[in-house]
């Protein structure tokens, strides 16, 4: 006989997560000199099928900074930490060109790399309606929390 399996299948067995998370480490500052390489891009962390628990997840959202982990990304919890490393800064030189890229690691900063920025999309039914730094928008089943400066949301 065939018996009545429903009841022991959630929702999540049977639809993948629609929760994404995108986060994006700052951009490395431009080296000083005539002939300076460029800051490098900041690293960039995509989970597009993301599982949020229930709780708060704390947002820290890199920023130029002759410091490199003033340049870190991360999304945190009690459970883990997912991050985005900076770039690194452009080398200094007034003799001979250099490259952009990744930086050359000099010892002197020009130009202000970009920020980073970290983007979470969750079922709107998962999302507690708490947010503090982030925009909110919607899109479909999913809200969207782009945080731009550091904050927190919970699920």
């Amino acid at each position: 006989s065939r018996s009545d399996w429903s009841s022991d299948v959630c929702s999540s067995d049977l639809f993948p997560s629609h929760d994404i998370v995108l986060i994006v480490g700052a951009g490395g500052n431009g080296g000083i000199g005539s002939f300076s390489g460029g800051g490098g891009a900041g690293e960039v962390i995509a989970y597009p099928n993301f599982n949020f628990n229930q709780g708060t997840y704390n947002i820290n959202v890199g920023l130029s900074s002759f410091t490199s982990n003033n340049r870190i990304s991360k999304i945190t919890s009690n459970l883990f930490s997912i991050y985005a490393i900076g770039g690194g800064n452009g080398a200094y030189s007034n003799v001979n060109p250099e490259t952009g890229g990744s930086g050359g690691g000099g010892d002197s900063a020009g130009a202000a790399g970009g920020s980073g920025v970290v983007i979470v999309s969750m079922l709107t039914a998962y999302y507690s309606g708490t947010s503090s730094g982030a925009t909110v928008t919607t899109s479909g089943s999913n809200t969207i929390l782009t945080f731009t400066t550091s904050g927190s949301f919970t699920a």
